[in-house]
């Protein structure tokens, strides 16, 4: 599951085009299948964005402080990334860690 290698500047360039629904008029459902977005559903478009400094910590507070919300790409290729819920259950039941409150989850992991 997942976009395949897709790119936040791609989304932004079909945002800008499509437009952008609400939640609740187009929810996310997590699974393969057709796309139902209709063009009539669109709320907001984004007229610009900018691509901030890998790594920059203070970029990003700067952005987020001044501009909003801010999209995110996260590269989950390493097989690191994709064993991370194993390795945490692992770490937990090595050392007879008390398990977290929180479930642990990573989109429909």
């Amino acid at each position: 599951m997942g976009c395949d290698g897709g790119s936040l500047q791609a989304a932004f360039r079909y945002a800008a085009r499509a437009g952008l629904a609400m939640e609740a008029q187009y929810p996310y459902l997590g699974k393969k299948g057709v796309c139902h977005y209709s063009h009539s559903l669109a709320r907001v478009r984004p007229r610009r964005w900018a691509t901030l400094p890998s790594g920059d910590e203070a970029a990003l507070e700067r952005a987020l402080a001044t501009i909003g919300p801010l999209a995110v790409a996260v590269n989950a290729a390493p097989i690191t990334f994709q064993l991370y819920r194993f390795i945490i259950v692992f770490f937990f039941s090595l050392f007879k860690l008390p398990a977290p409150r929180k479930k642990l989850s990573l989109l429909n992991a």
